[in-house]
């Protein structure tokens, strides 16, 4: 049993011996399998890879991942009708800001979205009613960030407001109203689009003007009242979320008044002048600049309306005309008419300056001036009536103060008189609520005998700095030949404003005398020795006019002759070759009004 034990182990040792050498040897070809593989792996890695082949491997090896990000968005606690904001920021892990990305926002049931801007940020305007709201700021993210989300919240509490407004008097007309500003009484900030009421009353009679806070929270009565006194009982339109007390205030209008005008007149020469006028008024107007017919001679005027009143004017043939002081319209009309006729008579007449001097007693003050192409002019106050004659380069400034009056030359102000006329008015200390400057440049010209005008208006606000004044608040919108001109667009004073022409045609009939002529067409042979006679006579007298000079065109050379004692000149037509030939006959000087036609034949 011993034995058979013994050989069994035998055998069992033999077999794991033999077992051992087997694996052994798997193992050694493993090793030599593994080691084959290697070589090739060396062959494959040796092969060379294409350059797009090899950056691609290195950026799919370099390729980071997403940037996170969040959004800060701070809570809002704001009163109802103040201004508010929502204000959020979308940064990156780094907190730095990321630009240009869109946010949505998500509130009171509503998305508005909104691009962030170089800073990450994106601003909501709020607008709510008294509540809590709950906002959400979202950010979708995108390949290169993640998304990211944030909540705010806002709230908004009703507003208790205070209603401030001051005693107010000011002038009919003025342009200036009666106003309220509505405050948080708690922020004391201006609150705007708040309704506001003014309840207007006079002997026990009211009625109720509504308007608008803008954002200073400043809301006006624009109600042109009539002259008078009254109260105003301020208040808000019944609202749930707004609170205020109503407010009691006086509220005075009184008389308009223009009592600080004064007009100017530049005398350049008899063919050119400037008429201006500066106008000091309490109520803000538009003044109207218009050509018209005035006692049958075309001119130009300016004018207010509602309650009419002229200021100045110009008519073709250069008389000029200007008025100021109280606003009377009738009185204004009857004055303008008296200036029409002494312009169409060529004269200034003592008994229609008397007759204005009464309307200006009737005024108590103001003032009225009137000047000839000539210089002569005619100044009227109540006090008294003055005449004289401007020279060429001298002026006259006419305030409705007579102690206030200037004389003198006016290239000390500028060598244009345009400039000159603007900056006299500027400089004129009369008068304290100075609105515009204005003024009208008459000038004729003349061409081969026939004389036409044009006129230039301009403007400007006086803003009253020449006359130690501060009034560039007060002006006055101007429409010249039907187009509007801003009261914004008019420059201060020295300065002015090109505004319009006008072209007031032809003023021979106006300012010449008249003349009767007679040129009979002449027919003659080459080696003749016949004149061309021309004979002028006035055409009011009939009589001959002696040692006038007259202007002969013939083919487009032109001929100075002279009548003689019976109002004939003669032309020696020798230097002319034959043929016929037409004659243009005009005046060689501006006091007579010379036009005729004519032939020289030369066989």
């Amino acid at each position: 049993m011993f034995k058979n034990k013994l050989l069994f182990l035998l055998i069992l040792v033999i077999f794991l011996i033999g077992c051992g050498v087997v694996s052994a040897n798997e193992n050694i070809t493993d090793v030599n399998a593994i080691e084959n593989v290697h070589e090739d792996v060396e062959r494959d890695d040796s092969i060379s890879l294409s350059e797009e082949d090899s950056q691609d491997l290195q950026d799919s090896s370099q390729k980071p991942g997403k940037v996170d990000t969040h959004i800060q968005s701070g809570d809002v606690n704001n009163y109802y009708k103040e201004s508010s904001e929502l204000v959020s920021y979308l940064k990156d892990d780094n907190n730095q800001p990321i630009s240009n990305k869109m946010l949505s926002i998500s509130i009171n049931d509503k998305i508005y979205n909104k691009n962030t801007d170089n800073e990450g940020k994106i601003v909501l305007k709020l607008n709510l009613k008294p509540g809590v709201y709950h906002a959400t700021v979202k950010f979708a993210g995108d390949e290169n960030h993640t998304s990211s989300v944030a909540n705010a919240v806002v709230k908004v509490d009703k507003s208790v407001l205070a209603i401030q407004t001051k005693d107010f008097k000011t002038y009919f007309e003025s342009g200036f109203y009666f106003k309220a500003i509505v405050i948080n009484k708690i922020t004391k900030n201006p609150v705007q689009g708040v309704k506001v009421a003014f309840k207007v009353i006079k002997n026990n009679k009211h009625k109720t003007y509504w308007a608008i806070t803008d954002s200073n929270g400043v809301a006006m009565l624009k109600k042109n009242l009539k002259v008078g006194s009254y109260k105003v009982v301020t208040s808000l339109k019944k609202n749930a979320n707004l609170k205020a007390k109503k407010v009691k205030s006086s509220l005075t209008i009184k008389e308009t008044a223009e009592t600080g005008c004064s007009s100017l007149y530049i005398q350049v020469n008899k063919n050119e002048a400037v008429v201006g006028f500066r106008r000091d008024a309490t109520n803000a107007k538009t003044l109207h600049i218009v050509k018209y017919k005035l006692n049958g001679k075309v001119a130009v005027k300016q004018y207010k309306t509602n309650s009419y009143f002229f200021h100045c004017l110009a008519t073709a043939d250069g008389w000029m005309a200007a008025t100021g002081g109280m606003d009377n319209p009738s009185i204004n009309h009857a004055i303008e008419k008296l200036a029409g006729k002494m312009a169409k008579s060529g004269k200034i007449k003592k008994s229609y300056l008397k007759k204005i001097q009464r309307y200006e007693r009737q005024l108590g003050i103001g003032h009225f001036s009137i000047k000839a192409p000539n210089g002569k002019y005619a100044l009227v106050w109540a006090s008294g009536i003055s005449t004289g004659k401007l020279k060429s380069g001298e002026f006259i400034d006419v305030p409705n103060a007579r102690s206030m009056f200037r004389h003198g030359t006016w290239d000390k102000y500028s060598s244009n008189p345009v400039k000159a006329a603007i900056k006299v008015a500027a400089t004129d200390s009369f008068g304290v609520n100075r609105r515009d400057a204005t003024a009208f440049h008459w000038k004729a010209t003349t061409s081969e005998g026939k004389t036409t005008s044009t006129l230039k208006a301009y403007a400007a606000n006086d803003n009253g700095r020449l006359a130690g004044r501060s009034t560039a608040h007060l002006r006055d919108d101007i429409v010249c030949k039907g187009k509007f001109i801003s009261k914004e667009s008019l420059p201060k004073t020295p300065s002015s404003k090109f505004i319009g022409k006008f072209k007031l045609g032809n003023i021979d009939k106006l300012i010449k005398t008249q003349t009767n002529v007679k040129a009979p067409a002449l027919n003659m042979n080459f080696n003749d020795s016949k004149t061309f006679d021309v004979t002028v006579k006035d055409k009011k007298t009939k009589n001959p006019i002696k040692k006038l000079k007259l202007k002969l065109k013939i083919d487009n050379k032109v001929y100075t002759v002279k009548t003689n004692s019976k109002g004939v000149a003669s032309f020696n037509p020798k230097t002319l070759k034959a043929g016929d030939h037409e004659v243009t006959i005009y005046s060689g000087n501006d006091k007579y009004f010379v036009s005729s036609k004519s032939t020289i034949t030369i066989n």
